[in-house]
């Protein structure tokens, strides 16, 4: 259903959000120019026949007035006590200025930040930045004036809003008018979606078996392994398979030595294309894409803690049933923006699934058990999107999965190199010393897509609330199924028929044979059978006439003796 065209008086970001009302309403009046919530220059009143300058989206207060009693409050007092908690922000600034600060001292490009937070659709021309003020850049605080042609953040959600079309996770389905529980059910079902198939499964153990074999065949005295999302089951259509060989005298083993060799190998294979060897990453790896099936492998060499790191994960996801649908979400959202690879400065699935063990491991509610986690999928995506796009300061704070530790006191903690304060850090739940982040330098980026995404869904709900229209989908509005990888699995699914009808060919044919052998054995052991009963028979029928000649020789013995004795007598 498409949302009716929205009136003038609500086309501008407003202030203060209204609430939902169930009861009927009255017909509109002219509403009153809100009070702003933060510090903003003076305007003149606009004429009514002219919108009102667009401001950014509001504090967060504002949204959750609207959302009431469905959205759950993060802050608690058991929070962590310090006075100076680098994770609560004022609510006169709730698009803090870290991002822009870090933009404009590392001169980022507007257009490709952008593109980079709001995906990979992003037009210059239409759609600025969400998350910056509307400055000049200078530092002296002075507003720059905004293009009356490019639309305001609020237009372009409801634009969004109004849009018809359907995810593929949503045809068919139907979600509670209740637009929170229908977050949390439009999650479940892009989970059911997106995740991997029998199929898909069965394609990739194929292609992992064809490594396995090459491997070992050049590297006899290695051990094979795979590790990541691949085992845990966490991995999206377009996710990479993560492999290993280990070596027992890993200290004279040199890595590098060995990937070299495993790239000329593999470039003479004619199974795997696009081949690079990353000499530069923290961890030296060889990636290539299976040639048949498309799935692209990442092969290193003692990678050992890769298992510890799988059971582990395992682990969590036991203890949190919230855990991997809300990962699956999150990394198609990283996907989407081009900040899901560690070696282009993005951030791994780990470290996702690391930032969302430090909000379930903290939640209050969850904490004292007040809330299931399981049930509230969508309040708790939002509850993550706030917690790291609008309350959290990169800069200060070190994330850990049961909390988080203030960057000035971190080193009595944890060891390990010291951090880059314009980075974000993230400290791996089985070995605190290494910070997952560290190589994700895309931090503006990866900040300002959460913010983007938390104030998306809110500004989306509220409105969707005072406009009373329900939306054709709320997740759609962050995240997108590109229809390359929707052919990629159609692909797939036909290779794995034909595979399927080809085994069930040689399957058949292995029967044929299997029968034609079982029946041949058949007609031999019955053939040996009747030669044998005949042999039987006639060694009888020997012994038989050998008894009988047995028993006539005394009496032609008695009867030669006889005539001997008549004879003589005459």
């Amino acid at each position: 259903m498409s949302l009716s065209p929205v009136p003038p008086a609500l086309v501008d970001p407003p202030t203060s959000i209204p609430a939902p009302d169930a009861s009927p309403s009255p017909a509109p009046s002219p509403a009153p120019t809100p009070a702003p919530t933060g510090p903003v220059a003076p305007t003149e009143p606009a004429a009514p026949t002219e919108p009102a300058a667009p401001t950014e989206p509001a504090a967060p207060a504002p949204a959750r007035d609207a959302l009431a009693g469905d959205f759950i409050s993060f802050d608690d007092s058991d929070n962590d006590d310090d006075g100076d908690n680098p994770w609560i922000q004022t609510a006169d600034a709730p698009l803090s200025a870290d991002v822009e600060a870090m933009d404009s001292d590392h001169g980022l490009d507007d257009d490709e930040l952008a593109r980079k937070v709001l995906g990979t659709d992003y037009t210059p021309s239409g759609t600025p930045p969400p998350w910056r003020a509307e400055s000049s850049g200078s530092g002296n605080g002075k507003k720059r004036k905004r293009d009356a042609t490019k639309p305001s953040f609020v237009e372009l959600v409801e634009e969004r809003l109004m849009d018809s079309k359907r995810p593929p996770w949503v045809v068919g389905k139907s979600y509670s008018d209740n637009l929170t529980v229908m977050l949390h059910e439009e999650i479940i079902d892009f989970v059911e979606y997106i995740q991997p198939t029998n199929e898909e499964h069965f394609l990739r153990e194929i292609a992992v078996a064809s490594v396995r074999k090459m491997l070992l065949a050049e590297f006899p005295n290695a051990e094979f392994s795979v590790f990541g999302s691949f085992q845990t089951m966490l991995y999206l259509p377009h996710s990479d398979i993560d492999m290993a060989l280990s070596f027992d005298e890993s200290r004279y083993i040199n890595p590098t030595s060995i990937l070299s060799r495993v790239d000329r190998l593999l470039r003479r294979s004619c199974d795997f294309t696009k081949i690079e060897f990353v000499r530069s990453a923290r961890v030296p790896i060889v990636k290539a894409v299976h040639a048949q099936f498309g799935f692209a492998i990442d092969i290193s060499v003692n990678q050992k803690n890769g298992q510890h790191t799988v059971k582990a994960v395992k682990q969590f996801m036991r203890e949190h049933a919230a855990l991997r649908p809300l990962t699956l979400v999150l990394k198609m959202f990283m996907f989407c923006r081009e900040l899901n690879e560690v070696y282009h400065g993005g951030v791994s699935s780990y470290t996702i699934i690391t930032m969302l063990l430090s909000m379930l491991q903290t939640h209050p509610l969850l904490v004292r058990k007040e809330l299931r986690a399981e049930e509230n999928l969508g309040v708790l995506l939002l509850e993550w999107l706030e917690l790291y796009g609008v309350c959290f300061d990169h800069r200060k704070v070190t994330v850990i999965s049961d909390g988080f530790r203030i960057k000035d006191r971190e080193a009595k903690y944890f060891p390990g190199p010291p951090i880059n304060p314009m980075f974000l850090s993230i400290r791996d739940p089985t070995d605190t010393s290494n910070d997952l982040a560290r190589g994700s330098r895309q931090a503006p980026e990866i900040i300002g897509a959460i913010r983007w995404a938390y104030y998306t869904l809110t500004i989306a709900i509220a409105r969707c609330h005072a406009l009373k229209r329900k939306p054709v989908s709320l997740l759609g509005l962050i995240l997108t199924v590109d229809p390359s990888i929707l052919e990629a699995r159609q692909a797939l699914l036909e290779i794995h028929k034909e595979l399927d009808a080809h085994s069930d060919k040689l399957i058949a044919a292995q029967n044929k044979r299997r029968n034609d052998e079982r029946n041949s054995r058949q007609t031999r052991r019955e053939s040996c059978a009747a030669a044998a009963e005949k042999a039987e028979q006639a060694a009888a029928a020997a012994v038989g006439a050998g008894r009988s000649n047995a028993s006539l020789a005394p009496q032609r013995k008695t009867e030669v003796v006889e005539f001997v004795e008549d004879d003589s007598d005459e």
